[in-house]
């Protein structure tokens, strides 16, 4: 891991995760496919949240779940207990650096949202691609921080948000880090390498209800960094008051746009590696 984690291990951040992952269902798996991979392993898989959403499109795989933070582990314990009673998915605790598992293991490796929060992405996607069989696919989601735009411009937002990027650096994350994915990738050795932009985009096509149901999303994720970022002095709790308003009103604007881009990888380790 990085240095520092810019979110927490709370119970109200868990339940944001597991929030979250249900909310992002139409982007995020869209495109992913795991039909026919009798396992499939996710590192940094927190409070089970994806595992859940996979377990459930997938009932013929199964799945085993890897993250370093024992408080996840335990949160994910609970939120699986019937498909990990059913066996279709177990638990591990360890790191995505050294992953403990043999090589050629699974049949399809996931990420998501983690990259950002590790030192060493390259060494943590070399590991997953290690312990695929050949032939196995991998999917990773993740951010692009540095694409969030919005219309009109939002000042205390956009502020907020630098703030909250700059300190993640400072951990030693990759707020970027979804623009290199691919790069990420090839370096690993895997093949067929493909990137594909999944960003949720707020706009007038939404309905009211759709608009402020995704505020509110983008809006979590901004102010899970807040606790962090107030103890550190970073950002004053007028700031984050004013970051909120700003995700207000975009909810309450039927012409404002906003997007949070992000990007997904879809590679495959080469029969031959």
């Amino acid at each position: 891991m990085s240095a520092g984690y810019i979110h927490s291990f709370t119970p109200r951040e868990q339940q944001r995760l597991i929030e979250q992952a249900e909310f992002l269902v139409p982007w995020l798996h869209r495109h992913m496919e795991y039909a026919g991979c009798a396992r499939v392993l996710e590192v940094g898989c927190g409070v089970g949240a994806q595992l859940r959403v996979l377990a459930r499109r997938f009932p013929a795989t199964r799945f085993t779940g890897l993250d370093a933070a024992p408080e996840q582990i335990e949160r994910a314990r609970v939120l699986l207990a019937n498909p990990i009673a059913e066996g279709r998915v177990e638990l591990a605790q360890g790191s995505a650096y050294a992953l403990p598992f043999p090589a050629g293991a699974f049949d399809g490796a996931f990420f998501c949202w983690v990259f950002e929060h590790l030192d060493q992405p390259a060494t943590a996607l070399r590991e997953a691609a290690r312990v695929l069989k050949p032939g196995g696919v991998l999917f990773a989601s993740e951010v692009f921080n540095a694409g969030v735009y919005c219309d009109p411009p939002r000042g205390a937002l956009m502020a907020y948000w630098s703030a909250f990027n700059q300190l993640q650096r400072e951990f030693g994350g990759h707020p970027d880090v979804g623009v290199r994915l691919a790069n990420l990738a090839v370096a690993a050795g895997l093949s067929d390498v493909e990137l594909r932009d999944i960003a949720p985009h707020l706009d007038g096509r939404l309905a009211p209800a759709e608009r402020k149901a995704m505020a509110d999303y983008f809006c979590a994720i901004f102010s899970s960094g807040a606790p962090e970022l107030m103890r550190r002095g970073r950002v004053t709790p007028e700031l984050v008051a004013a970051m909120q308003r700003d995700f207000a009103a975009i909810a309450g604007e039927p012409d404002a746009i906003m997007v949070y881009t992000a990007f997904q990888l879809r590679a495959v380790k080469p029969a031959s590696g």
